[in-house]
């Protein structure tokens, strides 16, 4: 980010970890205000706007640094996002096979989608919104539990099911 030395912005390093980035452990679980407080301390040294007076390759370089902190903020703000991109530092990729088998899951969320598809009550659609996210979250514990055992497999199925929670809660937001 900066020389420690000389205080001057270097070239953005896109080997680096989103969570090294913020300096957090790399984990599932970890508090968003921290997050969101080392980002706008990140901003504040990188934003384009304070480089503007500085030579063009500073210039880059702050646009460089800032583009990647908002890229990384953002994948780690969100549960979903940074439980995929969690899985991807430890080489596994989600969207491989990235299908469920459980028919018991695959029945409750052809139902739902059913259900938004026929349903014009609001209310019944926040009902069904808040089933659907109290569903994402029992997904995000187990997701979080698979990792602390370490077991990848476990882990990205949960991810998958979380994707598929997901999807239902946009397509009730979107008809809301």
């Amino acid at each position: 980010m900066l020389c420690p030395a000389c205080k001057i912005i270097q070239p953005a390093n896109r080997s680096v970890n989103f969570f090294d980035i913020f300096d957090l452990k790399k984990e599932f679980e970890l508090d968003t205000g921290e997050l969101e407080k080392r980002y706008k301390n990140l901003q504040k040294k990188l934003h384009p706007d304070l480089y503007s007076m500085k030579s063009s390759k500073e210039q880059e370089y702050s646009a460089d640094q800032s583009s990647q902190v908002i890229n990384a903020y953002q994948v780690l703000l969100k549960p979903l996002s940074r439980a995929t991109y969690l899985l991807e530092t430890f080489g596994v990729d989600v969207e491989e096979e990235g299908t469920v088998t459980d028919p018991e899951i695959l029945m409750e969320v052809m139902e739902m989608q059913e259900t938004i598809s026929s349903c014009s009550d609001s209310n019944k659609l926040q009902a069904l919104k808040e089933k659907a996210y109290s569903r994402m979250l029992e997904y995000q514990k187990t997701f979080a539990e698979a990792m602390k055992r370490s077991d990848l497999d476990a882990a990205k199925e949960a991810v998958q099911r979380m994707s598929y929670f997901h999807r239902i809660i946009n397509t009730i937001i979107q008809k809301l």
